[in-house]
């Protein structure tokens, strides 16, 4: 027996005048042609929102970076927000008529207004820091917002793929993509020399590096295949979309789409490898969308397998609209959604801006290490190409002498209020581009001290004790937080910069007992440059009080 609830909610082709309480709830499609009044209210309301969120359509992830075609189209810190905003609306146009079968109810007032507050307060706050990015999710949440305020919760849950889709336009924070680079580029370097070994290739892999007889080549940051993964997610998105594909199929092709990138990304750096023109900037870029388009290929092949593997869904029908032919929209709420615009419009116009407090760019705040006991030293060139998009404001690597005995010692300050880049989790902890790590583990400088990671690293015939640390910074997780709600570019902000360390010194033999000596020696080295460290972080908090 069927209850009055459920024939409600029952959708068919022939509930629609079987239910008076349709006609009380008309829908987009009933209404009649807007006035002039309204016209210009939408008007307004449009000129509102490009003011609020304008800034999405060309605002740059990492202004620094080099605007070349190939960098932008394969640059892990890039999003290319204008790109992103285009594909979500695609997605709004694909569910317009769904929308406009909605009946216009309004979802509860908390729930629209405590959305549409929400969208404000981030605005808010993106302004007041700075980070055009944050403006993403102002945006979300005002979708939400309006959806709630117009069509309710059903139009909400229409609008709630695209309202996601948006988050690719945030870049990831800094920390946690300088962590994912490393891994990813060594992961890369290593398949990409087994496939060389598989198609009879001779090739050497060490570390980020791939050695053959004629050449090196190594894998850099674009070459890692982060943007990639992200670039295939969302081709992967609109493809199961257009398809209308079931929830256990969704989950199973995009819980494939990052191997398959992997792969075609490792086939692009093969092919990079082999093709003696690859330098060639017009050729390195074609191989590189020539592999997207494979990924997507493959991706579209499992997409049919799934299909056929897979129950197709029962068929489903429009919600039924009721019969109403002079259907009127509330005055009030299209009123209130400019109001809401204008608000978000005079935020983004005239909200307060938290001037972040430059370093003096004069003070010398590494000089301190001109001094370390009897110490003679020298300046070495710092790798900034294996370095990549690692954020050092001031960095300081020598090697210091005493007799036939030397440390290296690379020293780097970061700028936590430069949010697209960190000093955090990156490839300054490794000795340098073409090292293999042959053992590792965790120790502590000193009792209580800070945690450190030693590793054995190896290239050809040298091998290297080396120790790395982080001082005034948190884990992972925590400065990725940091990061993403750009808390060090506001009255929040940290005591003092991060400061990142490494320190190494040769390893002549296998034997424990040259490993230990070693060992000794950048201990020792450790002690000598406490003090001057200490002296640091007080010249650090000084710069950002």
């Amino acid at each position: 027996m069927q209850t009055t609830a459920d024939s409600e909610e029952r959708e068919g082709p022939d509930d629609g005048p079987s239910r008076p309480a349709a006609a009380a709830r008309p829908s987009l499609a009933q209404l009649p042609p807007p006035g002039w009044r309204a016209l210009g209210l939408g008007l307004l309301s449009a000129v509102f929102a490009y003011l609020a969120f304008g800034e999405l359509l060309h605002f740059d992830a990492d202004p620094i970076l080099e605007r070349e075609f190939e960098g932008v189209f394969f640059t892990p810190s890039d999003t290319s927000p204008a790109v992103v905003l285009l594909l979500a609306s695609w997605l709004v146009y694909r569910r317009w008529h769904r929308l406009r079968k909605l009946p216009l109810v309004a979802a509860p007032v908390w729930q629209w207004a405590g959305l549409l507050a929400l969208s404000g307060a981030i605005l808010g706050w993106a302004i007041f820091v700075g980070a055009s990015d944050l403006r993403v999710l102002s945006l979300m949440a005002a979708v939400q917002g309006f959806a709630a305020l117009f069509g309710g919760r059903n139009a909400m849950r229409a609008l709630a793929l695209p309202t996601l889709f948006l988050g690719f336009a945030i870049p990831m924070p800094a920390p946690m993509l300088n962590a994912m680079l490393v891994k990813a580029q060594f992961w890369t370097a290593e398949f990409a020399g087994l496939l060389l070994h598989l198609g009879g290739q001779t090739a050497f892999v060490a570390g980020d590096q791939i050695l053959r007889d004629d050449n090196t080549f190594a894998i850099i940051e674009t070459c890692s295949g982060i943007r990639i993964i992200e670039t295939l997610s969302m081709l992967t998105i609109l493809m199961l979309d257009l398809f209308r594909r079931r929830p256990l199929h969704w989950a199973l092709l995009l819980a494939a789409t990052p191997p398959v990138a992997f792969l075609c990304n490792a086939l692009r750096a093969v092919t990079l490898i082999v093709n003696p023109h690859s330098d060639i900037a017009e050729i390195h870029t074609a191989q590189g969308i020539a592999m997207l388009l494979g990924g997507l290929i493959v991706l579209y092949l499992l997409d049919g397998l799934l299909a056929r593997l897979l129950p197709l869904p029962s068929p489903s029908h429009p919600t039924a609209v009721g019969g109403a032919s002079t259907a009127k929209l509330d005055a009030g709420r299209p009123r209130i959604a400019a109001a809401a615009l204008a608000g978000l419009a005079a935020i983004a116009l005239w909200g307060p801006v938290w001037r972040v407090p430059a370093p003096n760019p004069e003070r010398k705040i590494l000089a301190g290490f001109d001094t370390v006991g009897d110490l003679r030293f020298r300046d070495r060139e710092i790798d900034r190409r294996f370095l990549g998009r690692i954020g050092i404001q001031r960095a300081l690597y020598r090697r210091y002498r005493r007799g036939g005995d030397w440390v290296d010692c690379y020293i780097g300050v970061g700028n936590r209020s430069y949010r697209p880049r960190s000093a955090l989790f990156g490839k300054a902890q490794f000795p340098g581009s073409g090292w293999n790590i042959r053992e590792s583990g965790s120790l502590r400088l000193e009792p209580g001290g800070h945690p450190a990671v030693w590793r054995l690293a190896v290239t050809g015939a040298q091998r290297e004790l080396v120790i790395s640390w982080h001082e005034a910074a948190g884990g992972l997780a925590a400065e990725s937080l940091r990061s993403f709600l750009a808390l060090d570019r506001s009255p929040l902000r940290a005591a003092g910069d991060e400061v990142i360390l490494r320190i190494s010194t040769p390893v002549p033999g296998a034997t424990p007992e040259d490993r230990s000596r070693a060992e000794a020696r950048l201990l020792q080295f450790y002690a000598e440059i406490r003090p001057i460290l200490d002296g640091l972080h007080s010249a650090l908090r000084e710069d950002t009080e």
